[in-house]
This record gives C-alpha cells, sequence and structure tokens, in this order.
C-alpha cells in the first residue's frame, strides 16, 4: 500500500510543534496594541530544547515596544524594541534560548509608546536533546 503524504504545519498558533529533533512555533501575524499580548504560548516536552526567536513588524518609527520572554510565569528575558523604521529584527539579532523540559513558555509584546494597533510576528525554530 503507497504511504500517504499529510501536512504537518496546517497554521500559525501559539502552540508548539516538533518534529523528529527540530521544534518550531510560528504565531502568525497578531495585533498588538497598548497592552501586553502572548504571541507564543506552551508547555515543552520532557526534553530540552535550544532555539533561537526572532520577530517581525509592521511597527512604525519611533514606537517602543516590549519583548519578554516567560518560563512558568517568571520573566527570564525582556527587552526594548525602539523602531527606528525597521521592518523585523534579522537573523544576527536574534534570541537564543535553551527552554528546560516540562516548561511553560510565554512570549508576549506590548507597545509601551500610544495606543496605535500594529502586527508583529515572532518565531521559534530549535532542535531538541534528551534530558
Amino acid at each position: 500500500m503507497a504511504k500517504k503524504n499529510i501536512a504537518t504545519f496546517l497554521a500559525p498558533n501559539k502552540g508548539l510543534s516538533i518534529v523528529g529533533n527540530h521544534a518550531y512555533a510560528y504565531s502568525g501575524e497578531v495585533s498588538v496594541a497598548n497592552t501586553e499580548i502572548n504571541l507564543l504560548d506552551f508547555v515543552s516536552g520532557k526534553d530540552y530544547i535550544t532555539a533561537k526567536v526572532q520577530l517581525g513588524s509592521n511597527a512604525g518609527e519611533n514606537e517602543d515596544y516590549v519583548f519578554k520572554i516567560y518560563f512558568n510565569g517568571t520573566v527570564v528575558f525582556s527587552t526594548l524594541f525602539n523602531n527606528q523604521g525597521a521592518q523585523y529584527v534579522d537573523v544576527a539579532n536574534s534570541i537564543p534560548v535553551i527552554i528546560p523540559p516540562l516548561t511553560n513558555v510565554q512570549m508576549s509584546l506590548d507597545n509601551i509608546a500610544d495606543t496605535d494597533t500594529r502586527v508583529w510576528t515572532v518565531h521559534m525554530v530549535g532542535r531538541v536533546y534528551d534530558a
């Protein structure tokens, strides 16, 4: 009997996907105003993950956003993006993370400059290792 190919990527969501030894998460486009909003929200599996995180945006110039990464409700990374018209954070500026096993991971963004709503995306790609 012939093997049937089935799509594994159906759409962006806040969750984590694991294929073999690789992990990924794509938020898709999320509207961010002046309230902290989760772009990704998932629980890691029984193994640990090394990954890089990148953000993309259509934010205008002189808009300030705070990006946070939480592990089990505790902020482990926080940074201010002062957008000077750049449309994305490039690969050289990706954020490296090591995610422990069985950890609730949240990645959030907040517009702290004004009430304008802008579209942002976050993606995380990495590798899964036996704990």
